[in-house]
């Protein structure tokens, strides 16, 4: 089937007018913002102030190299535009720890670019500064950002220590020697009984006289007692005696006062 001469020419024009649409949209995607950061910046520095700038600006751990997982090495470059005298440029962080070679120098037009070692950043955030003084005017800072998140450390898990149970050391036996006893014999004496005669008593031979015993005790006892009694009467009829002696004198004495007066 044979197409018309001006349907394929219409065919041809519409793919062209297609691409040409296509082309236009990625031009402008890629154009666009340039121009616009470039006006932006014009916009900023229209006075012709000398500015530095450091790349990359944002650093962390994969920007950089490290040895340990504990400090990182990382590799910058500053740069410095609209220098018309030369700028003296200073690098600091508030890390001491952190180190810069080199840590400060000079930028002119001839030589507007300088690369700097900054070692021994620790895992943290931080930030590092480049500042700059030139004659006759000032110099913006550049600012280059740190990230670093540590990784949290493992517990250590608590582990019970063995404890040494000291075993109790054998005490040695000391064998005491025992004397062993040996039977003797003896020889015992038999006592000899001698009988003696025995006395035969008659009846009509007198009898021994009775053996003093507890009819002493008793008489004793009687005796000792009849003589206190006696005793304790003595003392209370001298005492009545004195009484009644004394009476009378009181009467006697009573009895001649009157007399008297």
């Amino acid at each position: 089937m044979k197409f018309p001469q001006r349907f394929k020419r219409g065919l041809l024009a519409c793919n062209i007018c297609i691409l040409a649409v296509f082309l236009s949209a990625l031009f402008s995607s890629l154009v666009v913002p340039i121009v616009s950061a470039s006006t932006n910046r014009a916009d900023i520095f229209a006075d012709s102030t000398p500015y530095l700038v450091v790349s990359p600006s944002q650093l962390n751990v994969n920007d950089c190299h490290t040895s340990n997982n504990q400090v990182w090495t990382c590799v910058v470059t500053l740069y410095g535009e609209n220098i018309n005298n030369a700028i003296a440029w200073s690098a600091s962080s508030p890390i001491s720890s952190i180190a810069f070679n080199p840590s400060k120098g000079y930028l002119a037009k001839v030589a507007s670019i300088a690369q700097i070692t900054i070692s021994n950043i620790p895992c943290t955030n931080t930030s590092m500064l480049f500042s700059g003084q030139t004659y006759g005017s000032g110099v913006i800072p550049a600012t280059a950002t740190w990230s670093c998140t540590p990784k949290p450390t493992p517990t250590p898990t608590h582990q019970p220590i063995p404890t040494h149970i000291p075993q109790p050391s054998p005490t040695p036996k000391i064998v005491t020697p025992t004397s062993t006893p040996v039977a003797t014999t003896s020889t015992r004496t038999t006592p000899t009984i001698i009988l003696s005669p025995t006395s035969v008593i008659s009846s009509n031979a007198q009898s021994d006289p009775p053996i003093k015993g507890n009819g002493n005790a008793s008489g004793d006892i009687f005796l000792v007692s009849a003589t206190i009694f006696l005793g304790v009467e003595s003392c209370v009829a001298v005492v009545l005696i004195g009484v009644l002696i004394r009476r009378r004198m009181r009467a006697f004495h009573n009895s001649e006062s009157p007399s008297q007066r």
